[in-house]
């Protein structure tokens, strides 16, 4: 089937609006989830002083030692006196992700029956 060039036209404008349409939600998305959104909420980011890589472990931290934590107005700087490792925690290793189906013996069923009821 051949479009005239005018339908063809059209159809790529319609076309160029839908993904405009699709990237400006994807953005508006992406910007709740950005750092600054983050420290909105309550949140702070907290690093070694002259570093920019955000702290996750107490046991990286020194007695002596400068923190700067930063928050949504403002940054604080704070001097550690010391640091409590919680013992209990337990640091994942890389590697692969568990599946959600680990464990889960098959029924036999086909996908999207399980559980089904006949009426």
């Amino acid at each position: 089937m051949d479009l005239s060039p005018e339908l063809r036209f059209a159809l790529t404008i319609a076309r160029v609006a839908g993904l405009r349409a699709r990237v400006g939600a994807g953005e508006r998305a992406l910007g709740h989830l950005g750092p600054t959104k983050v420290l909105e909420r309550g949140y702070s980011i907290t690093s070694l002083e002259g570093s920019t890589t955000p702290l996750r472990d107490a046991s990286r931290v020194q007695s002596g030692q400068t923190l700067l934590t930063r928050l949504a107005r403002g940054e604080l700087r704070s001097l550690v006196r010391n640091a409590t490792i919680d013992p209990t925690f337990e640091t994942r290793k890389p590697g692969l992700q568990p599946s959600l189906f680990d464990g889960i013996e098959s029924s036999g069923a086909e996908p999207g029956e399980q559980g089904a009821e006949d009426d």
